[in-house]
């Protein structure tokens, strides 16, 4: 029981902003020493209703006193509460303080859908995930590969909540014959 608490008390501080500094002391500037670090990681983040916006795993999440967290291998899944939705994987993570959004970089791997439920696979260098808009985005180039097309572009944005996937820039997609 012990050891579950020592594991959760980071993942509580990111998520609720709380520290152990005096009352008006103000954060010092955003130090290269983590504050805390939990192995082996996995938490479900609930709604206002208690509805699932995400589960996620790590093998390590170090929690810094600006409350961002570095995430070592992350994995995100069941975006929405939809077990069938969004996967994510990547090296790297940073969860921003209160988790209002992850990103994701050093080579993202995902799974999701096209508007029309065909499973895709998506590669990109980095992306981020907003829990409470339920929306990925990403800036850099992209790879969607599936049964019917493939297709490049310079970024994209997905809905979620709505199964939208709209490609950003110079788009290019290829249709299988």
């Amino acid at each position: 029981m012990t050891r579950l608490l020592l594991l959760l008390m980071p993942l509580a501080l990111l998520a609720c902003g709380g520290t152990d500094r005096p009352a008006g002391e103000a954060a010092p500037a955003a130090a290269s020493t983590p504050r805390y670090v939990a192995e082996g990681v996995r938490w479900t983040r609930l709604d206002a209703q208690g509805q699932p916006l995400f589960v996620a795993e790590a093998e390590q999440v170090q929690v810094y006193d600006d409350r961002r967290a570095v995430l070592s291998q992350p994995r995100l899944a069941q975006l929405a509460g939809r077990a069938e939705g969004w996967r994510l994987a990547a090296p790297r993570g940073e969860a921003s303080a209160g988790l209002a959004s992850i990103r994701l970089d050093q080579g993202v791997e995902a799974q999701g859908h096209w508007p029309d439920g065909e499973p895709l696979q998506l590669r990109t260098p980095a992306l981020r995930y907003e829990p409470q808009a339920q929306r990925l985005s990403g800036s850099e180039p992209i790879e969607v590969r599936s049964d019917s097309r493939e297709a490049r572009a310079e970024g994209f944005e997905a809905s979620v909540r709505r199964g939208t996937l709209r490609l950003l820039g110079q788009v290019r997609i290829d249709y299988a014959s």
